[in-house]
């Protein structure tokens, strides 16, 4: 009998992990899905989205039953100082769906889609439950990727893991519907349209032909941006990129703030980030005897 690991079909193409469930029996199957968080997925780095047709055609691929695309920042900061943890802006009826499927994680999706007493009011969360003291349950914030702002929430549940994070541990898993956000922060509508991950259940899905679709719409994309001059994915790439500097900037300048009046003087001044070190000068050789 294969080993567990060997169920699973984990390559990388052009920036993406791409990741399948190779047949089994059911147990194992049941098994190997719990490893991954779902029956298939795609996922890219924090600043490659996936291509734009790219979710309605992979709804057509055989074997494909249901699927569902989300924002996944893998470094999010909590509150302004629990970092490290993972924040999920997602559909609430399937990722809900996503979870039934997988058999954990599961959520209420109606606790994600209450509607607010104003647009700018605090939006419903759900967090892992083995999280949630560290947290807090009144209103926080989480920073979105990039310079996107802060998202105010408000915690109304927890959860036992996430199919995003199958490995589960001390890292807190926080999750909030998609259109919660837009509504808070319509200046995140772009980050809230370009999805960067995609997990999907069925039966029989086959590895070779979801990279192959992948290539083919990440292809389209680069052609379909050619006549501006930059492809269009390597634009959006880009502008991912460029939102996340100017994001840690301000988070940094935002922690300087924070400090005593000696700490900021002594970083007046100093460019944020890592600074090139100057060579040191080569030692003069030892006088003759």
């Amino acid at each position: 009998m294969l080993p567990l690991l060997a169920l699973v079909l984990a390559v990388t193409t052009a920036g993406f992990g791409v990741t399948v469930l190779d047949s089994a029996n059911q147990q194992r199957q049941v098994a190997a899905r719990q490893m991954i968080g779902a029956d298939a997925r795609v996922t890219g780095n924090d600043e490659i989205t996936l291509p734009p047709d790219f979710l309605a055609a992979v709804a057509k691929l055989p074997g494909v039953r249901s699927g569902t695309a989300m924002v996944l920042d893998r470094d999010a900061t909590l509150n302004g100082f629990v970092s490290g943890g993972m924040l999920l802006i997602v559909d609430p009826a399937e990722y809900a769906a996503l979870a039934r499927s997988v058999g954990y994680g599961q959520i209420d999706p109606t606790l994600l889609e209450q509607p607010t007493a104003a647009p700018d009011a605090p939006v419903p969360a759900i967090i892992t439950d083995q999280n949630a003291s560290r947290i807090g349950t009144g209103d926080e914030a989480v920073s979105l990727p990039g310079a996107y702002g802060e998202l105010r929430y408000h915690v109304v549940g927890t959860t036992h893991g996430s199919p995003a994070l199958p490995d589960g541990g001390p890292r807190p898993v926080l999750i909030v519907s998609r259109a919660a956000v837009a509504r808070q922060l319509p200046s995140a509508k772009y980050l809230v349209d370009n999805p960067n991950a995609w997990f999907g259940t069925g039966n029989g899905i086959s590895s070779a032909k979801l990279r192959a679709l992948l290539g083919r719409e990440l292809a389209a994309d680069e052609r379909g941006g050619a006549g501006a001059g930059v492809p269009a994915g390597r634009r959006r790439a880009r502008g991912r990129a460029a939102a996340r500097r100017a994001g840690r900037r301000a988070r940094a300048r935002r922690r300087v703030q924070g400090w005593p009046v000696q700490g900021r003087r002594r970083v007046q001044g100093r460019p944020v980030g890592r600074q090139p070190v100057e060579p040191r000068p080569a030692a003069a050789p030892p006088p003759a005897r």
